[in-house]
């Protein structure tokens, strides 16, 4: 090569590759345009060396050579990464995350995860980390976690998952091993240990230890749950669910309590609007989404700065189905429009609202129309009521409607009872209805202009009223709540609340 190309050219050393390019060409980069407008070694030298993943870099240098990018989610976010470190187009990096929010599903995740860093631009490990704890069971339960190889399955076990109990970590590694013993058993032991045993109830540890998978594994757990009441290993995951109580007060401001399973308030927080928050799928895991008013209204809240904007869900088809994709995949999701003959929704009248109730393992959608409400997406029930309430609980549905009814269904949606609501609540709309997803037998119903609670016990079938202990002079929020907004159940991120646990549960 004569020193003509020589000098004409820059040499790129990668890791283990070397790419030779046009300097005339480079410089369309502004990392490389300053480098070489510069008397530095090199430009010298003609040579520079780079730490980049070379499939990512590779695509770079054909944009800079071709004209051409071709995004793929197995570079996606390197690439991310190497346009923000040369500093390119902004639009690059715009068309790189629009392409994964529009193709992301958790089948990538063994392509995604290992690209992923704490400042990645595309996505960064707080926001997808913060999505598969909220989803976890969800994810568990689809064909893809069955697929998924052990260095995947080993770090999701390892973050703080959203469940009920520590049974249900195990049942999950349990579904994995077993869907291929023959090559997984010997990674049972290894995922075993990434259960909290300490974390275990009584019940449920003597429930596992006859389970024959344990048997087949060779595990034995007592040593450690043994050490739970000393042991702080890891924070206990299944305490992530709390009611929260939203008051207005003055001007847009609201206050926001958490209140525990024995409706004591843990901590209360003065919060701002703040329409700049981004309203994205993916969040930080400081970030939470709230829902109340059966799935109908929501508010994202973030704890760290105390903000908060209020959720668009007139079209929440939208949002959920978003997540619905994500988990399920574009071609196995369900599909929330209805189709079938003789839907509803074909006539006139049309859906005029639909709800949303969101379990930890599933989705339950309900829809409203002008003259009646329906239940299920093939349409099959059918309620003479103008509206309802509606929450979820254990494998059943309640639903308080405006007719006074208070009814239960099963998990096929078929109608199991039915009784008048005859407590002297005022008008229906001034009602609130939820219940705890996490360990709890009771149905909530609240009067929001008069701040009563009323509990329903769903074992003795029984009503009675609630003491909500409720601290109104918390150093966290000193101002007195005016308008309650909303009462509801929800997941919070565990900085959150970290600081108000006990030692001893966390």
């Amino acid at each position: 090569m004569d020193s003509f190309e020589t000098g004409d050219k820059i040499t790129i050393v990668n890791r283990s590759k070397e790419h030779r390019i046009s300097k005339e060409l480079i410089r369309e980069i502004p990392y490389f345009e300053r480098m070489l407008s510069h008397d530095l070694k090199e430009s010298k030298e003609n040579k520079v060396e780079l730490d980049f993943n070379e499939q990512a870099l590779k695509v770079i240098l054909n944009c800079v050579e071709l004209d051409y990018m071709l995004i793929e989610m197995a570079t996606v976010i390197n690439l991310c990464n190497i346009i923000d470190y040369f500093g390119m187009d902004n639009d690059l990096m715009d068309d790189c995350v629009t392409y994964f929010h529009d193709n992301f599903t958790i089948e990538h995740l063994p392509i995604v995860v290992p690209q992923v860093t704490a400042a990645s631009r595309c996505i960064n490990s707080e926001a997808l980390n913060g999505f598969i704890c909220r989803h976890f069971l969800k994810i568990a339960n689809t064909k893809v976690w069955l697929n998924y190889p052990i260095e995947i399955v080993e770090y999701i076990l390892n973050l703080n998952l959203v469940v009920h109990s520590e049974k249900q970590v195990f049942n999950v590694i349990s579904r994995w091993v077993n869907n291929d013993s023959r090559s997984r058993m010997r990674y049972a032991e290894r995922l075993l240990y990434l259960v909290r045993w300490h974390h275990f109830t009584d019940v449920d540890f003597s429930e596992i230890t006859k389970n024959e998978f344990l048997k087949s594994a060779g595990f034995h757990p007592v040593l450690w749950q043994r050490k739970k009441r000393n042991c702080h290993r890891a924070f206990n995951r299944v305490n992530q669910n709390y009611f929260i109580m939203i008051e207005h007060l003055i001007g847009t401001n609201l206050n926001v309590k958490v209140i525990d399973s024995n409706f004591v308030q843990l901590f209360g927080r003065e919060v701002e609007l703040d329409e700049s928050i981004p309203l994205d799928v993916f969040h930080d895991e400081h970030v939470s989404d709230i829902f109340f008013d059966s799935g109908k209204r929501g508010i994202r809240i973030d704890w760290s700065r105390n903000k908060y904007r209020w959720l668009d869900l007139s079209t929440s088809r939208n949002y959920y189905s978003k997540i619905e994709i994500y988990i399920n995949g574009r071609k196995e999701a369900k599909s929330f429009a209805p189709v079938s003959h003789g839907n509803p929704t074909s006539s006139p009248n049309g859906v005029i609202e639909n709800a949303h109730l969101e379990t930890t393992e599933k989705f339950i959608w309900l829809y409203k129309f002008r003259h009646c409400a329906y239940i299920q997406s093939s349409w099959h029930e059918k309620f003479d009521h103008k509206d309802y309430h509606a929450t979820f609980l254990g494998d059943n549905i309640y639903m308080l409607t405006s007719s006074r009814y208070f009814i239960r269904f099963d998990s096929v949606f078929q109608e199991i009872e039915r009784s008048r609501f005859k407590n002297t609540f005022g008008e229906f709309e001034d009602l609130l209805i939820t219940s705890s997803q996490v360990n709890d037998d009771r149905v909530i119903v609240v009067d929001k202009t008069t701040k009563d609670f009323l509990c329903y016990n769903v074992k003795s079938k029984e009503w009675s009223s609630i003491d909500v202990k409720i601290n109104n002079d918390s150093t966290d929020c000193q101002m007195n709540s005016d308008e309650l907004i909303a009462f509801t159940s929800a997941f919070l991120p565990i900085d959150a609340i970290r600081s108000y646990m006990n030692p001893e549960l966390s």
